[in-house]
């Protein structure tokens, strides 16, 4: 599984947007995570507030969007039901 990680410009110093990153990285082992380009199966766009500045219904076809703190639980939850959506 390839996964697309997309940051927005971290304007919100409260929220540590990378934990989000750190969770995935450890509960997904077998995904094949990256920063550029565009052949995701997954894209994940971790904003820093609820503004959503990262989401473009019209560029991103495969997306989960994380905007505030969130359980590990309830991240990988979120990951599990996108991606129980495509198949």
């Amino acid at each position: 599984m390839r996964v697309l990680i997309k940051y927005c410009g971290g304007c919100n110093p409260e929220y540590r947007r990378e934990k989000v990153e750190e969770i995935l990285r450890k509960n997904f082992p077998n995904f094949e995570f990256f920063y550029s380009g565009s052949d995701a199966d997954l894209t994940v766009l971790i904003s820093g507030c609820r503004k959503n500045c990262l989401v473009d219904e019209s560029e991103w076809s495969n997306y989960v969007c994380f905007d505030s703190e969130m359980s590990e639980n309830d991240i990988t939850d979120r990951v599990k039901k996108v991606l129980s959506r495509k198949n």
